[in-house]
Formats: C-alpha cells, structure tokens, sequence
C-alpha cells in the first residue's frame, strides 16, 4: 500500500502558480480620456453645425430662387402688355431721393386706344431696400413713390410681392431712335435679407435679368 502511494505521488503534477497584480487607472490616464473623448465630441459637433448651416443656406436660396422667379414672371407679363404710343408710352419711371418706381398702364377695359379708363401697376423700391407691387394705381396720383399714396389712391398694396434687393437699380428703359420703347431691361438682384450683410451660406444672393418689349410698341 505505501508503494501504491509512493507511486501515486511520482505522478503527480502540481498545479502552476499564477502571479496575479491588480492595478488601478491612474489619474493621468483618466484625464487623457476624458480630453480625447473632448476632442472627438467636439468634432462631431463641430460637423453636425456646418452641415446644417449648409442645409438652412440651401433652403434659404432655393425660396430666394422660387421668390424672384414668380417676381420675374409677373413683371415680364406686365411690361409685355402695357399700353401706350409715341406720345404716351404708358411707362413711367421716377426717381427722387432714395426711391425709384417702374410704373406700367393697364387696358382694363380693353380699350387700348382709350386711356381714360386704364389703371397702373408700380413696382416701388425705397429705404426698406425692398422692391414692392402696387396695383389699381390712379394716374391723378403720380409721381408714385410712397406707400401712402398707393392705399390714399384707392390702389392695392400686395402683401406677397416683397423682394430684398442689393441694388435698387431695378430696371432700364430703353428707346429706340423713334421714340417708341425698344425694350424694358429688368434687373433682379436679390438677397434673403437686405438689412444684413451678404454671406453664401447664411444670406445668399440670386440675379435674374430679362429684356421685354411692351406689345404695343412694336
């Protein structure tokens, strides 16, 4: 029996001994951490503030686009049909001070060789730096000019036409050699908003420009 045991022993085979160490987060290694992790929530953040600058910026400029486009339309159709001749062009332009206005006369009757009975429309920049639409505007009124005189003339001030512009120079009347109109330049320089400064991504610009010839003058 004890030689059994003797034997047993020989086999046996101890169990290795691991050395184990325990050691903690130092404080230098936290603070790097906590400083990378800084950086990088930074950057994210950083990223998502440009993107959506870009994004607003592109919002902005496509209603820019979309407001200066319907402008455009509705000023070319009333140059192309304003009525006059020679002797009356029914075009007429003032300028005084820091206003200028583009009026053009309307056939409300169709009686275009009777003026009597016709109305106008202005379009009217002045110290706002805003391009506005008055319609139904009385002949006895003139020079226009002045909000005022569009609501005191019984004309219809219209809330949806309101365009920023950076240049008030908004059109150009141009006569042919024998006095009749050879064409009406529109020129459309706007911005989101006028009362700040120009930025590409916080208040873009957008130019549109056309020449139309009043169809009575041809």
């Amino acid at each position: 029996m004890k030689q059994k045991l003797n034997q047993l022993r020989a086999l046996w085979i101890p169990w290795p001994k691991f050395r184990t160490t325990q050691r903690g987060i130092s404080l230098v290694e936290l603070l790097l951490s906590v400083v990378l992790i800084g950086i990088v929530m930074l950057g994210v953040i950083g990223v998502n503030t440009t993107l959506e600058r870009v994004q607003g910026g592109g919002q902005k400029l496509f209603f820019l686009r979309s407001k200066v486009m319907a402008a455009m339309h509705t000023m070319k159709r009333e140059v192309f049909l304003a009525i006059g001749n020679s002797g009356d062009m029914g075009v007429r332009t003032t300028v005084i001070a820091n206003s200028i206005d583009l009026c053009l006369r309307n056939d409300v009757n169709a009686t275009p060789d009777d003026f009597n009975d016709d109305t106008w429309t202005c379009y009217y920049h002045g110290a706002s730096n805003d391009l506005h639409r008055c319609t139904n505007f009385g002949a006895a009124f003139f020079p226009f000019v002045l909000y005022s005189k569009c609501v005191s003339s019984g004309g219809s001030w219209d809330p949806n036409f309101e365009i920023p512009l950076t240049d008030p120079n908004f059109f150009n009347v141009v006569l042919s050699p024998d006095g009749q109109i050879d064409y009406v330049e529109i020129l459309l320089n706007a911005v989101v908003d006028s009362s700040i400064p120009v930025h590409s991504v916080d208040n873009p610009t957008y130019s549109l420009s056309t020449r139309i010839r009043p169809a009575s003058h041809y």
